[in-house]
């Protein structure tokens, strides 16, 4: 038998194997993946989860006014090797609405029933943006043996006490004139500097303007009147604390500040707006990946 032929053959056969192998990486992502509603005697929630089912598990927490969705261009990346869980907090997205006050309480145990419904009872990576990063550091609190490890996007842990009376204001008038007042131009929560895709600026304000105002009110009425000092100060496992360069409301100074106050707080700074995962996936894939291959050493 010919020599070429034979070559042909095994390089033939070696990209079938490979294929095979390939579809049956994806396939068993596949197989794991799943959608759906978690519902009980406290809350409904609407949530994804994705990636093998043997991965190191990661959750995603979206900021006030998202919605899982947020997470579409970070979450793909990382169930390629990871067990990916996102949800709708409390509120938002699908999720089912405030009625009346929530708590930071109410918050934890919402995630707390849903890694149990989930099946994911093994230490997780909590990932949260702004109010997500206040409800992971608090979870990481009260049950440190379910947390490797939490990374917080400009995190929502407060407001000074000579802010809280306007904060409260403003809660009110978003209750009042709903979310396209608040909104405007969006340049204070989207800058120009980041302003390049004009796909990824639409779906962002068409997230934000599909949010409920009154349980956007009732959110952030939360974070205006939650203590966070004795939280941050109990939080016991790796943090990342992520500060973005491009949002004057929250200064960098603030974030490490944040991060000094907690035993393993760590702090790096990103040039981009507050939304930092459908504003910049690019910049923060790297650095979560970064977090994660530390964490799980």
């Amino acid at each position: 038998m010919p020599r070429a032929f034979l070559d042909q053959t095994l390089r033939g056969l070696m990209l079938a194997a490979g294929l095979a192998l390939a579809a049956g990486s994806a396939a068993a992502q596949d197989a794991g993946a799943r959608q759906g509603f978690m519902v009980n005697d406290r809350v409904s929630l609407r949530y994804a989860l994705a990636g093998p089912v043997s991965g190191p598990p990661v959750v995603l927490l979206h900021e006030m006014g998202m919605t899982l969705e947020g997470w579409d261009d970070v979450a793909p990346d990382l169930a390629r090797d990871h067990r990916v869980l996102r949800y709708d907090l409390r509120g938002f997205g699908l999720s089912e609405r405030i009625d009346g006050a929530v708590g930071i309480e109410d918050e934890v145990e919402d995630l707390r029933d849903l890694l149990d419904a989930s099946g994911l009872r093994g230490p997780v990576v909590l990932v949260g943006g702004a109010v997500g990063g206040a409800i992971a550091l608090r979870f990481a609190a009260r049950w440190p043996e379910r947390v490797r490890g939490v990374m917080a996007l400009s995190p929502a842990v407060g407001v000074p006490p000579e802010a809280r009376a306007a904060t409260l204001a403003q809660a009110a008038r978003i209750e009042r004139t709903g979310m396209r007042a608040l909104l405007g131009d969006m340049r204070d929560i989207y800058p120009d500097a980041i302003r390049h895709d004009a796909a990824r600026l639409d779906r962002f304000r068409a997230l934000q303007l599909s949010a409920d105002p009154v349980s956007l009110a009732a959110t952030l009425r939360m974070i205006a009147t939650t203590d966070f000092a004795p939280i941050v100060a109990a939080v016991r496992c790796p943090v990342l604390v992520a500060g973005a360069a491009l949002y004057p409301a929250r200064p960098l100074a603030q974030g490490e500040a944040l991060a000094r106050h907690m035993a393993q707080g760590r702090f790096i700074a990103l040039e981009t707006g507050h939304f930092m995962a459908i504003q910049s996936p690019e910049l923060l894939l790297p650095a979560l990946r970064g977090f994660l291959a530390q964490v799980e050493r």
